[in-house]
């Protein structure tokens, strides 16, 4: 019969998969630290949009589509 307990070595493999897992899910950071880094993404990003153009204008085009208001008349 298999021992079911983990060797060390196991169990060290194990802890490193998890801790790759948070630090590619950024879970590992504090909720402020994700805070912070979304807003840097969000920052650079807007950017890059002002940096052209056509992209600024796709990007209002888009956005002011998704939140037009569609009046429908009463039946």
């Amino acid at each position: 019969m298999d021992n079911p307990m983990p060797t060390s070595a196991e169990l060290a493999a194990m802890i490193e998969r998890k801790r790759a897992f948070l630090r590619r899910r950024d879970l590992a950071l504090s909720s402020d630290e994700r805070w912070a880094k979304y807003h840097e993404l969000q920052r650079r990003a807007m950017a890059q949009l002002r940096a052209s153009p056509e992209a600024w204008d796709r990007f209002w085009r888009r956005n002011l589509a998704k939140r037009a208001i569609v009046w429908h008349e009463p039946r």
